[in-house]
């Protein structure tokens, strides 16, 4: 009795390991690990297939009761030009949009690719000091700070001169006509 007495008071003045896992040893960790990884590749290599080969089987099995011995094949026969009609109808409705679409933005500016912007075009389009963008190429990390009205600062905080910020303008609202008619120019 005093025995069994002194096993319980040892076992209780021992915390669980679930609460100190810090207790656990090397050898008891790398076991639990290997048991762990062992159960997941059984279950990806062994159980899991066998799990879908039956579930494969279902399948079959209800396809072929519903569909042979039930007669489901008979409601295909039977509704096959609603399907045919209804998928047609899908079809052209969508071949109907698409040509719309074609035809209503065919001649628009906006769905043609454009030549990227020259630095000289983006300075002037941003309204930033002159060579401005050949410094902010250069650096390997531009902040872009948007203020009020607009206004934007674009500064080089890569380690070297973090100082030097240029204050320019950017309005995404309203296209700068301007620039886009001498952009046209350009490409003709």
């Amino acid at each position: 009795m005093a025995t069994r007495d002194m096993k319980r008071k040892d076992e209780e003045a021992r915390p669980l390991i679930i609460n100190r896992p810090d207790a656990l040893g090397k050898a008891r960790k790398w076991t639990e690990w290997g048991v762990t990884t062992f159960g997941w590749i059984a279950w990806m290599f062994v159980c899991r297939p066998i799990m879908i080969a039956m579930l494969w089987a279902l399948g079959i099995h209800l396809f072929y009761f519903q569909m042979v011995k039930l007669g489901g094949f008979g409601g295909i026969v039977e509704l096959f030009w609603v399907y045919f009609w209804v998928i047609l109808f899908i079809w052209l409705a969508i071949r109907s949009w698409n040509l719309y679409n074609y035809l209503r933005f065919r001649r628009r500016e906006a769905r043609r690719n454009t030549s990227p912007a020259e630095d000289g075009e983006l300075e002037r389009f941003m309204k930033l000091p002159t060579e401005a963008l050949k410094t902010i190429h250069n650096s390997n990390i531009t902040a872009v700070d948007f203020m009020e009205g607009y206004k934007i600062q674009m500064r080089d905080i890569s380690g070297g001169d973090s100082s030097a910020a240029y204050p320019g303008y950017f309005n995404p609202s309203k296209p700068n006509y301007d620039l886009m008619k001498l952009r046209k120019k350009s490409q003709k």
